[in-house]
């Protein structure tokens, strides 16, 4: 505490001489006003008790045997491709791209520093930038296979619903021709109803995410169009390489690009930038780069090579304790620096493993499911053969639909892993 304000006295002490005045003004304390210590106690009033259970006459009532599933009021399809997807995403990052304004601000040269085109900000801003576009082209190209199984999962649950208009209709006549059929009507409308909610809730699903990835990949909220993914969704034969693959994560990954950047560049010169720098890392909450030196002559304050220009010869020796605890602020941000590149590059190895787990038991699953489909598509292809009609047939198509939903879900997840993977090796960033 002694050292800092005499540190702040000297540094006044120079300045008052620089510009000829013999005292400085005082500084002006500001007292905010005080904070209780507890909030005031609330008495919570008492209301009635009521049932849980909603009366049914205050409810919406839809039979199950007329309701709409045809989606005839559903927008036209647009066709989007995961590297238009993740292209456009990239473009549009509206975080990254307000940080690239940054270097539209006019800067005033100062003769004793670097040009303000060669700063180390400038140097590192690209980079953060890019580390930003990276992460929101992974997150879209996530939400877009996310649209692709819900809408993939909506088509299996229409064709079911269309499978059971049928079974209706088979036993229909069946009841006409005074047979009595192995499944009753009632049943059939319940199986109806169950189906016709799961396609609602993945229609909403389909919705939600429609404009969440429009907002994502810049384009109108408010076109009279739906966006569907389209592509080859296979997944590859060969296996993935996890060490190989960690060590092009922290090859390119921008953000360990630009701390590498700010550990060999940081000198007393480019230490306000530095500053600047580890306080916009997220990985830092914003806790590195605001010491005392920072507050004191931080980037909005005078620069060393300025205020050796005011004091030149006069003040070298009240100057000589300033640069004194710049030196040893750099050697500082140096460790803090190399601490977090190693935590930084060590949970970005992590981060690449797991998502290299989860690919390989996503696709394990996708193995299994797929067995299981092609069993009971034969199983379905030998009940027709048999011709035993409908009400053999269509609960067997029933359980294909079931294992047809969850293999479009389990490749679906596979591939927002893959985005993921994509996104930890910094891969989006080209």
């Amino acid at each position: 505490m002694r050292r800092r304000v005499w540190w702040i006295a000297s540094v006044g002490l120079a300045a008052g001489i620089a510009v000829g005045c013999k005292h400085a003004p005082p500084p002006r304390v500001f007292y905010p006003p005080p904070v209780a210590e507890k909030p005031p106690r609330v008495e919570v009033p008492s209301a009635p008790l009521s049932p849980l259970e909603p009366d049914l006459n205050k409810l919406p009532l839809i039979d199950p045997a007329t309701a709409d599933v045809t989606g005839s009021t559903r927008l036209p399809a647009l066709g989007l491709t995961e590297a238009t997807c993740a292209k456009l995403a990239f473009e549009h990052a509206p975080l990254a791209s307000a940080v690239e304004r940054e270097n539209s601000v006019p800067v005033v040269a100062d003769p004793d520093r670097p040009p303000p085109e060669d700063s180390l900000s400038r140097e590192l801003r690209p980079l953060v930038v890019a580390e930003l576009r990276n992460k929101a082209a992974g997150d879209a190209v996530a939400a877009f296979y996310q649209l692709a199984d819900l809408e993939g999962r909506s088509a299996v649950v229409r064709e079911t619903i269309e499978e059971i208009d049928v079974l209706r209709k088979a036993v229909e006549e069946a009841i006409k021709r005074g047979a009595k059929p192995p499944i009753d009507m009632e049943e059939i409308a319940r199986q109806r109803a169950t189906w016709i909610g799961l396609l609602g809730q993945a229609e909403l699903g389909a919705k939600l995410l429609d404009a969440d990835l429009k907002r994502r990949i810049g384009a109108s909220g408010k076109t009279s169009d739906r966006l569907m993914p389209t592509g080859e969704f296979g997944l590859p034969k060969e296996t993935l390489d996890v060490e190989a693959a960690v060590l092009v994560a922290l090859e390119k990954r921008p953000e360990l690009q630009a701390l590498r950047t700010a550990y060999l560049k940081l000198t007393p010169e480019t230490l306000p930038e530095v500053r600047e720098f580890l306080q916009a890392v997220p990985s830092t909450g914003g806790l590195l780069g605001s010491g005392a030196m920072g507050g004191m002559m931080g980037s909005a304050g005078p620069k060393l090579p300025f205020m050796r220009r005011i004091a030149e010869r006069r003040l070298a020796e009240q100057l000589a304790p300033v640069q004194s605890a710049a030196d040893h602020e750099v050697a500082v941000r140096k460790a803090q620096l190399f601490t977090l590149i190693d935590e930084r590059e060590r949970a970005v190895a992590d981060e690449v493993r797991a998502q290299a787990l989860v690919l390989a038991e996503q696709s394990r699953q996708v193995g299994l499911v797929r067995w299981r489909v092609e069993k009971q598509k034969a199983k379905v292809a030998e009940l027709r053969k048999e011709e035993k009609g409908a009400a053999a047939v269509v609960p067997a198509e029933l359980e294909l639909n079931r294992e047809r939903a969850e293999l479009i879900q389990a490749v679906m997840q596979w591939h927002q892993a893959r985005a993921k993977l994509t996104a930890a090796q910094g891969l989006y960033a080209k």
